[in-house]
């Protein structure tokens, strides 16, 4: 039984660190477009917002959890530098319930950025004019909370067909969640449906659903 829960353990971290890449090329390509187009200013302000959150990124990928609130920051400072590189073509919102205590409440480390880095380079990346990208973090009771991750780009199963395969953070979070919910600590559902199934744009909504059952 202990050497299940250890495994169990070394599982969920090296799912964990197989996303990091991901982002530290996407954020490095940015920059490197900078300094390519000699906006060297640019690239400067960009780098030192990088260096900020890659920091943080790299010591929360170290913990199983984190505070809710602790999220929405990593959230907020991964969103800020895409809208530094997509310069005028992304807008996002963060909307928080009232009722949800984001201090004390507890989410798996780093469980909502591979869907909003997903949502930002393959949906509204690839939308020809401005995109939105709606985060909505929702109150259902002590024990459970609700995140909408909202975009109105080209839709995921657009991006999918002229792609060959899964895209690779969607697969991590399949085996992530495979664990998290065998590891009995927690009950996570996850879906996704297209908002606007008959318009060119279809736009996506992933859906989690969270429930702390350490609580």
């Amino acid at each position: 039984m202990i050497q299940d829960k250890l495994l169990l353990k070394i599982e969920l971290k090296a799912l964990r660190t197989q996303m990091n890449p991901h982002f530290v090329f996407n954020s490095l390509a940015a920059i490197q477009y900078y300094i390519i187009n000699n906006n060297y200013e640019a690239s400067e302000k960009f780098l030192v917002k990088f260096s900020v959150l890659i920091r943080q990124f790299f010591e929360l990928s170290k913990e199983d959890e984190i505070t809710i609130e602790t999220e929405i920051s990593l959230l907020r400072n991964y969103l800020d530098l895409e809208t530094l590189r997509f310069k005028e073509k992304l807008n996002y919102t963060i909307n928080i319930d009232r009722n949800l205590d984001t201090k004390n409440s507890r989410i798996p480390t780093m469980l909502l950025q591979p869907i909003t880095e997903n949502a930002v380079n393959h949906g509204i990346f690839n939308k020809v004019g401005k995109g939105i990208l709606c985060i909505n973090f929702l109150y259902i009771d002590k024990l459970t909370f609700r995140v909408e991750i909202i975009d109105d780009g080209v839709g995921f199963l657009k991006t999918k067909k002229e792609k060959t395969g899964k895209v690779k953070s969607t697969s991590i979070l399949e085996d992530r969640l495979y664990f998290l919910n065998l590891s009995k600590k927690w009950s996570i559902q996850y879906s996704t449906e297209e908002l606007n199934p008959n318009s060119e744009d279809k736009g996506n909504k992933a859906i989690f659903i969270i429930t702390n059952l350490n609580k």
